[in-house]
């Protein structure tokens, strides 16, 4: 009990310096596009407090916009795609969650705590910080919609979603994915973090095309 104590501090301490370096990464790429465009005041307040975030460890207001945004303020993220593969191929690549580290390069490590393959560990490095978290399944349906959650104590709350449907030339799948996330303190707090927003909108669109990529080469895969 003392060593699963040990290790659920470690993560948490990993997690909470590994967010203070998104905090200054978001935090000086917002202020430095302002060379491309005029610094808003809404930009210039952005910035400032990712980087007092980053800086400091400590996020501005946290008990207040825990105190009237707790669970509210989640952020969507859509896109659809045409994949030419069937439904039932593209639910066997998400199915095995293995198959993402051909797609995110931050996704170091891999593995199913149950026969189910609903539980999994994954085993992250993000800008030279390695930490554990876990993923769960938490709906699906074979060949049509596939679910995922983190942990309900994350720090920062997320979901994803397929749904998949056969389009009009047999042999190709029409794939609806959606990423949710809630951030820290809810509505305000993805106003005060407004700059972490746009980097997620574009990994989510960055993986979505490498993925289609990879799906469309014609590679074949066994799950």
């Amino acid at each position: 009990m003392e060593i699963k104590s040990l290790i659920k501090s470690r993560n948490e301490s990993l997690q909470d310096e590994l967010l203070r370096l998104l905090a200054l990464y978001a935090g000086q790429r917002l202020l430095r596009s302002s060379n491309k465009r005029p610094l808003s005041l809404w930009r210039l307040a952005s910035g400032g407090v990712l980087l007092y975030i980053g800086a400091t460890g400590r996020v501005p207001f946290l008990s207040i916009m825990h105190r009237f945004n707790t669970n509210h303020g989640q952020v969507n993220f859509k896109e659809q795609l045409i994949i030419q593969r069937t439904p039932q191929y593209v639910f066997s690549f998400f199915h095995d969650l293995r198959n993402m580290k051909q797609l995110l390069p931050w996704l170091k490590g891999v593995k199913a705590l149950d026969i189910e393959k609903k539980h999994w560990e994954m085993h992250c490095e993000i800008l030279g910080k390695s930490f554990i978290t876990e993923l769960f399944v938490v709906k699906e349906k074979e060949n049509e919609f596939l679910g995922w959650s983190a942990r309900q104590d994350a720090f920062i709350y997320f979901t994803g979603r397929i749904e998949l449907r056969e389009g009009v030339v047999p042999g190709v799948t029409v794939m609806d994915f959606v990423f949710s996330y809630t951030p820290p303190g809810g509505k305000l707090g993805d106003l005060a973090l407004s700059g972490l927003r746009h980097i997620v909108r574009r990994r989510v669109h960055n993986f979505l095309r490498d993925f289609s990529v990879l799906l469309n080469s014609g590679t074949d895969y066994t799950f």
